[in-house]
């Protein structure tokens, strides 16, 4: 009898089969810690990654010894709704701490909405599963990889996760192998919160213990007919609980569609830091503010008739601007020569010699600064800042600003454009042969379609540049410059190629460049692998302009007038450690303007009618299209020439601000209830009045048509 009884106490002690599967995930996290550090993975002082470590470690036992006990505790739907709230807090912590790179800095108030909506998914996920704490347990983990993808994020581009990021998750995940995936402690700590909130959920059983399997069956008058009602009364359980998740998820849309975060909240997302956002309004929170923003605002005044006049006063200022047979001159000279316009957008290129030389004296790519004989150059606004190379593409290829479309937007992505009036169409109209090249995956950004909808009669891919030579991260840009030239010579017929380069692609932390093409600058204001990423960067612009040098002087040998604009997408990465070390306690507008600014030059192998010495100007991507033409007297667009009109009083613009003729940056936004514009006013009246008009011709031009 003693002997029965022992055994069947054995047997009651021995974890079940579901306690031993919900204990699976804290071995394989800690031999994934394990891994991570034998790999030299995880960064940071000695003292905080061994403490960080060994307090994962101890949580993570501690939640294995918990979770295995679980067979001991009688669940009931009470104890499943106070363990919920418990982890929705631990999911919520695992999100924020994972990313924030420092002490945590979300505001409680958002700390707290961002628990409530942790508690909605994971109540959701749990009436899902059908009262099962798996549901609430895959929440979590959903919420801690929300957290590392922020942090892979911020590591590698310097920004956090905007929607149009989700929206372009296919070309991210493209060139993710490029990466080299180091966490520190805060990940960390993070996953070790995770791990918190799993436990909990490992002891929701309210849903077992209710149905009581395993328990005889009752044996009396009317069993038959009790057992004939079960299925009924489960079916309708299972409605309930997936009508009451529905509730859930309506509860959250209904909040992101109804309330305006911005109003409501206060939530506003900087653009130039939209990390720093993140950090104080929570992630969540941010990220619903910044997909609120996307839609495209009706500018105020609005109607088609006024944005007609208020093209053709735009293109009346400029027409003004110019002397009229100098223009007549190169037009004229144009529609003889028709010289075939080569456009190259190279990845990454910036001179970073505006970050006051590095404070090592670096003066940046050699030859690109010593080219004297360009019509045009200087520096380029872009909207985007390490990464969104498709947002300058956009803006060039098409002269749309995104100063005009809401923070965080990416056309390629978001809109049909295939109606859309582009480089590729306008000079095809002119009976130019268009192809673009890339030698990456053609379905990148949609490139595929988008050109295609613009009328490219080829794109080129990496299926074309199987053999090429490599650099970095990939096919050389003199490999393009080669493909470029053989159509040049293969043809008599005026070209338009667009040509998006790829070598200087991040990560810059690959260690795949011959040492001795390294600059070995060791700024003291940079740590150790910062300052090997800013060399490695370095490395590859050096590439970029040999090429370059290359590339101009074979064009200079060719028996045929071209065109080449050259210009850069966006910087790298690395210098936001370097804006920040250089250029510390500086306003936020004047500190982050400097991270998005590029280099270009409009330069042409012959003698162009009217041009005299180089003009060194300031440009948009948006606007660089039609300077280049209107350098060389091609024919405008109504909307090119307006432009060009609103340039003089407003140089330049992009996603995030425009500026006046004293260089002052005003923040873009506002255009439903932009007012009080004086055309005679000061500069900045004057530009606001430019910044408003070119708004409702873009909208006129461009937003009637894809939304």
């Amino acid at each position: 009898m003693s002997s029965s009884a022992d055994k069947d106490r054995s047997m009651c002690e021995r974890p079940s089969r579901a306690t031993l599967a919900w204990a699976l995930p804290y071995p394989a996290l800690s031999l994934a810690l394990v891994i991570w550090l034998a790999l030299g993975l995880v960064e940071g002082d000695t003292a905080t990654v061994v403490g960080c470590s060994v307090a994962a470690a101890a949580v993570v036992g501690v939640c294995a010894l918990v979770t295995l006990s679980r067979d001991r505790i009688r669940g009931s739907y009470l104890a499943d709704a106070g363990l919920l709230v418990a982890a929705s807090v631990a999911a919520a912590f695992a999100l924020e701490v994972s990313w924030c790179r420092g002490n945590l800095a979300v505001e409680p108030k958002f700390l707290a909405l961002e628990a409530g909506f942790a508690l909605l998914a994971l109540l959701a996920l749990y009436l899902v599963f059908q009262r099962r704490g798996i549901g609430a347990g895959i929440g979590v983990g959903v919420f801690c990889a929300m957290g590392l993808a922020q942090y892979f994020v911020r590591v590698h581009k310097g920004t956090a996760i905007l929607p149009s990021d989700v929206l372009g998750m296919a070309t991210a995940m493209s060139v993710a192998g490029g990466y080299v995936y180091k966490v520190d402690g805060t990940v960390i700590l993070g996953i070790a919160i995770a791990a918190v909130g799993w436990c909990l959920c490992s002891l929701m059983h309210g849903r077992e213990a209710a149905s009581e399997k395993g328990r005889a069956p009752r044996r009396c008058k009317g069993a038959a007919s009790e057992k004939g009602r079960a299925p009924r009364r489960r079916k309708l359980a299972v409605a309930g609980n997936l009508g009451v998740a529905a509730a859930c998820v309506g509860s959250f849309v209904a909040m992101v569609v109804f309330v305006d975060f911005g109003v409501a909240l206060g939530v506003h997302v900087d653009g130039w830091d939209t990390a720093r956002s993140y950090e104080r309004y929570g992630a969540i929170t941010s990220f619903v503010a910044a997909a609120q923003d996307l839609e495209i605002p009706r500018p105020a005044g609005y109607s088609s008739a006024q944005a007609v006049a208020d093209e053709q006063e735009l293109a009346d200022d400029h027409a003004a601007s110019v002397d009229p047979d100098t223009r007549a001159a190169a037009q004229a000279q144009f529609a003889e020569t028709r010289p075939s316009i080569v456009c190259v957008m190279n990845e990454s290129f910036s001179d970073m010699s505006l970050y006051d030389g590095l404070g090592v004296g670096y003066e940046g790519p050699a030859y690109f600064n010593s080219i004297d004989d360009a019509l045009v150059r200087g520096q380029l606004t872009v909207s985007t800042y390490a990464g969104g190379t498709c947002n300058t593409e956009f803006e060039f290829l098409t002269g749309n600003t995104l100063g005009y479309l809401g923070k965080g937007a990416y056309p390629y992505t978001l809109y049909d454009l295939s109606t859309t009036d582009n480089l590729a169409s306008q000079l095809s109209s002119l009976d130019y042969d268009t192809c673009a090249i890339h030698p990456n995956l053609g379905t990148n950004w949609n490139r595929e379609g988008i050109y295609a909808g613009f009328g490219f009669d080829e794109f080129l891919t990496i299926d074309e540049f199987e053999d090429a030579p490599q650099f970095h991260s990939g096919v050389t840009d003199a490999a393009t410059y080669e493909e470029v030239l053989e159509r040049l010579h293969g043809s008599s017929k005026p070209q338009f190629i667009f040509d998006v380069t790829m070598q200087n692609h991040s990560s810059y932390d690959q260690g795949n460049i011959d040492p001795g093409l390294l600059r070995d600058y060791e700024p003291d204001y940079l740590n150790e692998s910062q300052a090997a990423e800013l060399n490695e960067y370095l490395a590859c612009i050096d590439a970029s302009d040999r090429d370059l040098e290359w590339f101009i002087g074979e064009l200079r040998k060719l028996d045929r007038p071209v065109l080449l604009v050259f210009f850069g997408d966006h910087q790298a990465s690395v210098s936001a450690a370097v804006n920040d070390a250089m250029f510390p306690d500086e306003a936020d507008q004047t500190h982050g303007t400097r991270m998005y600014l590029t280099n270009y030059l409009v330069w042409a192998n012959y003698d162009v009618a009217g041009a005299g010495s180089i003009r060194v100007e300031e440009a948009s991507s948006s606007t660089l299209g039609a300077l280049a033409l209107d350098a060389v007297g091609a024919p405008l667009s109504g909307y090119q020439e307006a432009q060009l009109g609103a340039r003089l009083l407003m140089p330049t613009i992009s996603a995030l601000s425009y500026t006046d003729v004293e260089d002052r940056h005003h923040a873009t936004g506002g255009l439903k209830t932009l007012a009080g514009a004086d055309p005679n006013g000061d500069p900045a009246a004057r530009a606001r009045d430019a910044y408003l008009k070119l708004a409702r011709v873009q909208y006129h031009r461009f937003a009637e048509h894809v939304q």
